[in-house]
């Protein structure tokens, strides 16, 4: 691994670790549950096909790192300190360390 990449792993980690909450995510069939630390922008953009804001939508952001394969549409999010259920949308965006899922709450 390149040490640019290590460098973004670890800023990723710290920014999320800062501004991110304590989640406990599960697979829509069942398997283990794993903890990760989340972050969901309730307000996130929501863009038409010409990147122009027609509203807003609840977005989560999950590190790679946390996970060893990708979340999936209908897996759940639950808040460590609140209890609120979340369930996984669509992918909406990737980046070398992280995924973005709509979310919505069930």
């Amino acid at each position: 691994m390149s040490r640019v990449s290590d460098v973004l792993k670890r800023a990723s980690r710290v920014v999320q670790s800062t501004f991110g909450s304590p989640f406990l995510y599960a697979e829509r069939g069942g398997g283990n549950p794993v903890n990760c630390i989340a972050y969901i922008n309730e307000t996130a953009d929501l863009k038409d096909e010409r990147d122009i804001v027609i509203g807003t939508h609840p977005v989560v952001k999950l590190l790679k790192d946390d996970f060893t394969y990708a979340p999936r549409d209908r897996d759940t999010l639950t808040d460590s300190d609140t209890g609120k259920v979340w369930r996984i949308g669509l992918l909406t965006e990737e980046s070398s360390t992280a995924w973005y899922y709509e979310v919505e709450v069930v």
